[in-house]
């Protein structure tokens, strides 16, 4: 007898009616997705239907939200094997199943790349609350071991990394990656995997791991955390495009990407090119990892390990192939799979900038922090570090022009914050050249933060604090009264120094 059935029996004699036991409802989960294990309690399958973990999107919503997987995340982080997860769906669960928590964790990480519209008034009302409600159903799922399977829960770990909305909330990025890196020890997924296993998995395991190693560097390249993965746990060769599943058009009978409207993804060019600029990804992100071991307090002028890794950088930038390296669109009008693709190249040279712009501050902590009597800004940025950061800000105004903002991942939030710091410095420079600069400047990089904010809410959020920090005078506010401290993400992506030098450049010390 499982726990709470005399209860159930004693309601049915009370009630005279049959009390529905979850457990046998057929009906319960989609046809498409694993069962749930027998050893889930009656009590806690009740409170999961009470949760609607079990509700899925209408048909034409879903069809697109895997769509957008495909288009908009899947090359950032390729830890699907996308043919079979797509036909076991398409096919209503004929041809295999897919993991409830996987596929709640999918539609999050797509819910961030589709317009609201009328496909499903209850399903999405924006995007901002249809990512939160696909990631709590995820988050529970997690919470009451739905899955057992180590590789489906690394994957939905990394997926729900893209969640970090809130300051206090303890299941933030490095929470997930905490548990995709113990699950990925502990099945050895930091070696080389076994030769006897099927080719396709010990593709998924190699892509996998760099999956996990590369969303762990950048994670805390961007918020200036250490990260978990040490290079001494690291024992797996570089990617080469053999390790990539390209989607394939036509499998088992069925055109799964003309039905679903994959018209980017049929074409092999494209899939390559993803998939070079994520081994390249790997590669910046493993000299990226040195750059994060260098304690920045205890550095001099001319250390060696700092120049080392500026030149490797170089090197690195250097050797892009054709097809990785970012080039302008020469005109506005471009396809959904030039702008997915040219917003991928952009955020990669965004790293490379946002790499070269800390290098230099680290290169000279003596000069960082001092600030000046008269004006109280700090003695920066030099020529150089203006450079990169204006690199940036062009970057993202090309982007903006070309309507591809909404194709870059969360990360691109913390990575604008430097960057529109220094541009609020420029302003309140009291300097007729930098401030006209900088203005321009501010203005691009707060429109995007805006556009931003609609997937994110920590982009709203800084979004309104800057327009009120620069624009709040005019208004007759003063940001100090609105905003008694600057936003959270400021103190995580900032040096202690930049981050006193903003305060008392808006008024608050």
């Amino acid at each position: 007898m499982r726990p709470l059935d005399n209860i159930l029996t004693t309601a049915e004699q009370v009630l005279g009616v049959k009390v529905l036991d979850p457990l046998q409802c057929p009906d319960l989960r989609p046809a498409y997705t694993t069962e749930i294990p027998d050893s889930i309690p009656s009590e806690d399958m009740e409170y999961l239907v009470g949760k609607g973990v079990f509700d899925v999107p209408n048909l034409a919503l879903r069809n697109e939200l895997l769509v957008t997987f495909v288009h908009n995340v899947h090359p950032y982080m390729p830890l699907l094997d996308i043919n079979p997860f797509v036909e076991a769906i398409e096919s209503n669960g004929k041809r295999g199943k897919v993991s409830l928590l996987l596929f709640h964790a999918v539609m999050f990480s797509s819910a961030a790349f589709i317009e609201p519209g009328n496909r499903d008034s209850d399903w999405l009302v924006s995007r901002k609350q249809s990512r939160q409600g696909f990631y709590e159903k995820a988050k529970i799922l997690y919470n009451f071991d739905i899955e057992t399977d180590r590789i489906v829960l690394i994957q939905a770990a990394l997926l729900l990394t893209y969640w970090h909305e809130a300051p206090d909330d303890p299941k933030d990025a490095r929470y997930w990656l905490e548990i995709g890196l113990s699950c990925a020890v502990s099945i050895g997924l930091n070696y080389e995997p076994d030769p006897t296993l099927p080719p396709a998995m010990q593709r998924l395991r190699r892509r996998l791991w760099w999956c996990l190693y590369t969303r762990d560097q950048l994670v805390a390249f961007t918020l200036r955390q250490a990260p978990m993965i040490r290079g001494d746990i690291q024992n797996l060769s570089l990617l080469t495009l053999n390790d990539f599943e390209f989607l394939n058009p036509i499998r088992s009978g069925i055109d799964v990407t003309n039905h679903l409207g994959f018209k980017m993804a049929r074409s092999t060019h494209y899939q390559k090119q993803w998939s070079q600029i994520f081994i390249e990804k790997t590669k910046f992100c493993i000299i990226v990892s040195q750059v994060l071991s260098v304690d920045g307090s205890n550095i001099s002028a001319g250390c060696d390990p700092l120049k080392t890794c500026d030149m490797r950088l170089d090197r690195w930038n250097e050797a892009l192939p054709t097809g990785v390296q970012y080039q302008p669109p020469t005109y506005l009008e471009i396809s959904e799979a030039e702008r997915s693709l040219l917003a991928y190249q952009a955020w990669l040279r965004i790293l490379f900038l946002a790499a070269k712009s800390l290098l230099c501050r680290l290169q000279r902590p003596q000069r960082e922090g001092i600030i000046s009597k008269r004006t109280h800004l700090p003695d920066f940025p030099d020529v150089k570090t203006q450079d990169t950061i204006q690199g940036i800000t062009n970057i993202t105004e090309s982007l903006d022009s070309t309507d591809s903002i909404q194709y870059l991942p969360t990360t691109a939030v913390a990575l604008l914050l430097p960057v529109i710091t220094v541009h609020v410095f420029n302003i309140r420079s009291g300097k007729m050249d930098l401030w006209t600069a900088g203005f321009r400047s501010f203005h691009c990089c707060l429109k995007v933060l805006k556009r931003m904010g609609k997937i994110y809410i920590i982009a709203e959020t800084v979004a309104h604090f800057l327009e009120f920090a620069i624009c709040g005078d005019t208004l007759g506010h003063n940001v100090v009264e609105i905003w008694p401290r600057a936003p959270w993400l400021f103190e995580k992506v900032l040096t202690n120094n930049e981050l006193r030098c903003l305060h008392r450049t808006l008024g608050y010390e």
